[in-house]
């Protein structure tokens, strides 16, 4: 397994990332939940050509677990350290779900900044998130009954809960329990993980702007937007709708495929990306 291998400070709070290979940066940042072993297939391939970055969201995998919410602006700000902290000259900037929307949001504030966009299931916020939890969510924008919360904090403890969450975030092909499985798996048994969950929940409505965006945002870098077409995390009409709205250099449906694209599809989504960044 691709383990982390180098920590980043941000106001007192490590952020673990791995990093290998050289040439032009390319940032990796996974979904909620998971870690930067989502990426183990696109830092093998890419790490050939490009100084790979790969982290693990604050909350998450080996990175530090604050007691405060997980926020679109608190990860932006993250990343706008990090890029700035390591002088990298207009990185790629790659993510899934929440990452990929700390992406948009970040080349949205600053489009000079980035070299391009590689966006996986783009997360829509809380009220995307009632397609997942269509019972638990409140129909007020950006809130969720307190019921909700300890519900959520109680069954994410047991262990088939923890392996039917990591079997969703698949499509309708056979899962395959390799490494990557395992490691996202044994992500979800971290002793902190349901206290992470909750907190990234509690503040999912700051992403909700990506929810029926509005926006076709002027100056962006070239953009790719890909969408699982059997996402059942985030419903690929959204990611169509985004499509439309954004207008990417490259838009695709990866049919039969889930929320973990880039592990399911490996080889085409990274042919696809070259392709896409030549």
């Amino acid at each position: 397994m691709i383990q982390t291998n180098q920590l980043f400070d941000y106001k007192g709070h490590h952020i673990a990332y791995h990093e290998s290979g050289n040439g032009s940066p390319m940032i990796m940042m996974h979904n909620g939940g998971c870690s930067h072993i989502i990426w183990k297939n696109q830092i093998e391939h890419f790490s050939k050509t490009h100084r790979v970055i790969a982290f693990d969201m604050l909350g998450f995998g080996d990175s530090a677990r604050p007691k405060m919410y997980y926020t679109l602006p608190l990860y932006v700000d993250i990343l706008r350290h990090f890029i700035a902290d390591n002088q990298l000259d207009q990185p790629v900037l790659m993510g899934n779900c929440i990452g990929a929307a700390v992406a948009l949001e970040y080349a949205s504030q600053h489009p000079k900044k980035a070299r391009a966009l590689v966006l996986c299931n783009v997360c829509g916020g809380a009220a995307m998130m009632r397609y997942f939890h269509p019972y638990m969510f409140t129909r007020q924008e950006g809130s969720f009954s307190e019921g909700f919360y300890k519900l959520a904090f109680s069954v994410s403890k047991l262990e088939f809960v923890k392996e039917k969450v990591v079997a969703r975030l698949y499509g309708s092909s056979q899962i395959n329990k390799d490494e990557v499985y395992q490691g996202i798996l044994e992500g979800m048994r971290h002793p902190l993980q349901p206290q992470s969950r909750i907190k990234l929940i509690k503040g999912l409505h700051t992403f909700n702007k990506f929810n029926n965006y509005r926006d076709n945002p002027k100056g962006l870098p070239p953009t790719m937007i890909a969408w699982g077409g059997d996402n059942q995390v985030l419903p690929v009409k959204r990611g169509q709708l985004l499509m439309e709205r954004v207008q990417p250099d490259l838009g695709k449906v990866y049919e039969g495929q889930g929320h973990l694209l880039m592990v399911e599809a490996a080889e085409e989504f990274n042919e696809d990306i070259e392709r896409f960044l030549d």
